[in-house]
């Protein structure tokens, strides 16, 4: 979710099952969970949509989406320092999608980084929606191929 969603730690490991549409592909991230308190819509792609396919169909009762223990831990650079959480991750969503040639303004709609405009503000609006996809399609084709 990280990569795919641009979604931060807190974000991740605070989502519910019933953010998700399976039907519609949307990740509804509601203004509690979020950092800067505004929701925000996120359009689910290929690979994230599968694994969460995955995981609702094996799901018991539990209102959280599950995710492997190891994701909280400290994540070992090569350079010998630590990163704790998922953040590295994010961080490669933005670097791909800024490679891929999308402007700062237009990332931040995916990943809810403050921006400079008022429309930040209105990040949850229907007609963001096919470009916010067209940047996590982008970015999965890059990192998946």
């Amino acid at each position: 979710m990280a990569v795919f969603a641009g979604l931060r730690d807190s974000e991740v490991f605070r989502v519910r099952w019933n953010d998700y549409t399976q039907s519609e592909r949307i990740l509804r991230i509601t203004p509690e969970i979020r950092k800067n308190k505004v929701g925000n819509l996120i359009p689910v792609i290929g690979t994230l949509g599968g694994k969460l396919d995955t995981l609702q169909s094996n799901a018991v009762t539990s209102e959280m989406i599950p995710f492997p223990s190891s994701t909280k831990k400290e994540i070992k650079r090569e350079s010998g320092g630590k990163i704790s959480g998922l953040q590295p991750f994010r961080r490669l969503l933005v670097e791909t999608a800024l490679d891929s040639g999308y402007d700062h303004d237009s990332i931040a709609l995916v990943t809810g980084h403050s921006r400079g405009s008022m429309v930040s503000k209105y990040s949850t609006q229907e007609r963001q929606m096919d470009l916010k996809r067209m940047i996590l399609e982008d970015v999965e084709r890059r990192l998946v191929a």
